[in-house]
Order: C-alpha cells, then sequence, then structure tokens
C-alpha cells in the first residue's frame, strides 16, 4: 500500500534531524520535508528527492509556510537551553495552523520528574502538545553515548575520568538508535498515537563500570574518580569551561543520582524492528566517526547568555 504522508523534520541539519531523515528514506517514505534555519546546508537532501525549506523558531513567520503540506511532523528540541520553550511553543502553533495531523518531539526522559537543568522546557512543551488537540507522540530519549565523547579525550589520555554522579546508572543508548526510533514512530504512526514513550538503551552502566568497559576495550586500565560537587565544577573550570557552564554539567551530573536514567526497556527494538547498539559497540566501532555531542550544543549558549 503506497505510503501518501508527508513527513517533516525540523532542525534536519543537525546530526540528529539527517539520521531521522535517512531512516524516513530507507523506510520508503516518497514525501519527506527537511526543514532548517540554513536550507543551503540540506543541498545533498535536496539532491535526493527532499523538499528542504527555512524554519527558525526563533522567527515564527518561517515557520507555517515551512510546515505547509506536512502530516506528519517531528520537531527536534532545539540547543537554547534557558530560551528554547518559547520557539519550541511557536512550533507547535504553527504545526496546529498548517493542518499537521500527528506531531512528534524528541523529549527528555523523566522530564516532568527531573531536576536536571534541561528538564523544566521539556514539561513546557510537552504540556503544549497535549493540549493542543494533534495526535502525537512524545519521545523521551535517554543521554546519548557520544555524550561521553567529552571525558573520552582525557580518559584516554590520563588513564581515568571524573563526574559526580556517584554509583547511579545510565541507560546509555546512541543517536542513532534515537533517529531509528523516530523514524519508525513517524513511520507506523496510528500505531504509536497518543503515547509517551521512554526511549533507553539496552543496560544501564554507573560511571565505574563505563570505565571497566573502556579498560576492556582499551586494552589498559582506565579509572573512575568521583569527586565532591564543588571538586568537579573546579575541575571543569581549571580545563577552561566557563563557571556557568561547568554548573549546568553539574546540575545533569545531579539529576542522574535520583536514578532517572537508569530504566531499560525495548523500545528502540519495538520501534526500529532491531536491537539498539551495545555501548561496547558503540566505544569499538562507533567512536571513530563520531562528532563533539550535539546534545551539549546548549552550554555555548549557557555561556553566553550567563557571562
Amino acid at each position: 500500500m503506497p505510503d501518501n504522508n508527508t513527513y517533516l523534520v525540523t532542525g534536519a541539519s543537525g546530526a540528529l534531524g539527517r539520521l531521522v531523515v535517512e531512516g524516513l528514506l530507507r523506510g520508503g517514505a516518497t514525501r519527506v520535508i527537511a526543514t532548517s534555519r540554513n536550507p543551503a546546508s540540506l543541498a545533498d537532501l535536496a539532491a535526493r528527492g527532499v523538499v528542504t525549506r527555512e524554519a527558525d523558531f526563533n522567527r515564527p513567520e518561517t515557520l507555517e509556510p515551512a510546515f505547509a503540506g506536512a502530516t506528519h511532523l517531528l520537531i527536534i528540541s532545539t540547543h537554547e537551553v534557558g530560551s528554547r520553550a518559547d520557539g519550541h511553543l511557536r512550533a507547535v502553533a504553527a504545526a496546529k495552523a498548517a493542518g499537521v495531523r500527528h506531531l512528534f518531539y524528541t523529549s527528555h526522559a523523566a522530564c516532568d520528574t527531573s531536576t536536571s537543568p534541561v528538564a523544566p522546557e521539556h514539561v513546557v512543551t510537552e504540556r503544549a502538545i497535549l493540549s493542543s488537540g494533534m495526535t502525537y507522540t512524545i519521545l523521551r530519549n535517554f543521554l546519548y553515548a557520544e555524550n561521553l565523547l567529552m571525558v573520552l579525550g582525557n580518559a584516554l589520555e590520563e588513564g581515568r575520568f571524573y563526574g559526580t554522579a556517584g554509583e547511579s546508572r545510565v541507560s546509555w543508548l546512541t543517536r542513532r538508535d534515537c533517529a531509528d526510533a523516530a523514524s519508525g514512530a513517524m513511520l507506523h504512526a496510528d500505531a504509536h498515537a497518543n503515547r509517551v514513550y521512554d526511549v533507553t538503551g539496552p543496560r544501564a552502566y554507573t560511571y565505574a563500570e563505563v570505565a571497566a568497559l573502556l579498560s576492556q576495550v582499551e586494552g589498559r586500565p582506565i579509572v573512575y574518580e568521583d569527586l565532591s560537587e564543588d571538586g568537579y565544577v573546579d575541575l571543569l573550570v581549571g580545563r577552561g569551561l566557563p563557571r556557568p557552564a561547568a554548573e549546568v554539567l553539574l546540575g545533569l551530573e545531579l539529576s542522574l543520582r535520583s536514578g532517572e536514567m537508569e530504566p531499560v526497556n525495548d523500545m528502540v527494538r519495538t520501534l526500529t524492528g532491531r536491537e539498539p547498539e551495545t555501548l561496547e559497540s558503540f566505544f569499538r566501532h562507533g567512536r571513530g566517526a563520531a562528532v563533539a555531542p550535539e546534545s551539549l550544543d546548549f552550554l555555548q549558549h549557557e555561556m553566553h547568555d550567563r557571562a
């Protein structure tokens, strides 16, 4: 049966958005729209038949025209922590005005109870989606394995890495698994209507267990050292991170202590039909091609906004 839906992905020039578009194309979607603040960056997708448009959440006049004709639309949360909720709400309103039937959103795990500094704006966005009257699917993604790249360089050089999360566990998953889960949900939208899903990795690790896994992969000892809260901030500042950004990272670390990132489920398999990538596989095969963790780009905005 032909797929007559038109799928739209916002933020398609970002690493996650581009992977979602790729997943839609692989899955047989023939009507795909990719939007970006800089549509010229989507030229390679346009060459493959993807419609590309400008959509800037901070320029509301671009949104409804960009969303016109879309039946299924994925809002990828932006990185401007502290100012992104307004942009998200504009996108939700524009999607409704454009006649979008099914709205998808990449949210944050346990955002309604989380103490993480990134959670509140996700709560605001989720509430707007639930009250919009549109059919919805909310994907509460757990932490990217790519975020570990922030510490990997120093860990390999020094034989240790640092945090302040204690014995808490994190169910890491790769950006590709998040993307494939999103495209899978979009392509089988009716089965996932009006649902809120936690999207987790296949196993939860303490930082000490991450260090042990790195040791196994690298063939040499790498250890984890748990610091006090002040010690962690001082370490980050000493390595060149502005104090406001270091305090944001501290807030993320402290939120892990509640156990909010520990759950493990089979949602990646449910949405994609395959098993999620393991952290060991990512360390062995994925990290060489990975880039700096896009999900923490918001730190640049935090540094600027709080300076």
